[in-house]
């Protein structure tokens, strides 16, 4: 039979809800406010990792914790996206360095410089089409490329018209040769490195949309190094973070990351299960 439409409830009677189900309360002025800041089913993707069976609570479990692990959870998105905007930006710069380089300021308008036609053709279109885009906003080194050079715009400012997928799959359909003359650049061969970048543009998307990443299994297997640690969970979040450990070059940068995730964890570490995220015990030795 199927389910009615669920009636609108207010916050004292979600805070109900979760009580009949187990879950207790040491404020609830506090908890209204929560919920009227992050609404009800926004947050049952935290608790849903608590329940000991079918609506009811393990043992224990407080509104306060849940408020913990999702304030953890933004700030680790936060954190994320502190380092995957600075590895971006050395991304593309190092690959815009080694392509103009070894195929010409406007290679990329030249098939032959690429492994699959329906790739590249769909990569140039979406290309074409954002770069002839009427946007006032647009930045002014587009409307000044576009007026003098009659819109052959040299690859380094090909590489800023565009966002972090877009380069990622650049990079990944170019020929072999080309590629492994960029390993002076990211000094690692070539198929760990479009798998990286696979990986960290899930990354990416997920905290720039405010996704969950606390007790989320990640849809990608991203190819590790055998000097890196074993007996890795490489569908949770620490896999790909180690990952970006690798990407980043600019020591002062990563150490600004891990700072940021002791500080995270100092606020609400007491309130995490580290299995749910893929941390290992000794995770900071590990990033250090």
């Amino acid at each position: 039979m199927l389910k009615i439409d669920k009636p609108a409830t207010t916050y004292k009677e979600q805070i109900k809800i979760l009580k009949r189900k187990g879950m207790k309360f040491s404020d609830e002025v506090m908890a209204e406010k929560f919920l009227e800041s992050v609404q009800y089913y926004r947050l049952s993707g935290y608790w849903l990792s608590y329940f000991e069976k079918k609506d009811q609570f393990v043992e224990g479990m407080t509104f306060e914790k849940i408020v913990d692990v999702y304030m953890f959870d933004k700030e680790l998105r936060n954190n994320l996206l502190y380092i995957i905007d600075n590895i971006e930006t050395e991304v593309k710069s190092k690959i815009a360095y080694r392509f103009v380089h070894s195929c010409s300021p406007l290679g990329y308008a030249n098939p032959n410089n690429f492994g699959r036609a329906d790739y590249y053709a769909a990569w140039l279109n979406k290309f074409f089409k954002n770069a002839n885009n009427k946007d006032k906003n647009r930045e002014l080194f587009i409307s000044w490329y576009k007026e003098n050079y009659n819109n052959k715009f040299p690859f380094w400012v090909v590489v800023e018209m565009c966002n972090f997928n877009d380069i990622s799959k650049f990079y990944k359909n170019l020929k072999p040769k080309i590629k492994k003359g960029m390993r002076t650049s990211f000094l690692y061969n070539y198929e760990y490195i479009e798998s990286w970048l696979h990986t960290t543009v899930l990354v990416r998307n997920i905290c720039a949309h405010n996704g969950r990443l606390y007790n989320r299994r990640l849809v990608i297997t991203p190819k590790l190094l055998s000097e890196m640690p074993r007996n890795l969970n490489i569908k949770r979040i620490f896999t790909p973070i180690v990952i970006l450990k690798y990407l980043c070059s600019d020591k002062t940068v990563w150490n600004e990351f891990v700072k940021r995730m002791e500080l995270t964890f100092h606020k609400y570490g007491e309130s995490i299960e580290l299995e749910l995220i893929g941390f290992p015990v000794n995770w900071q030795d590990i990033l250090k």
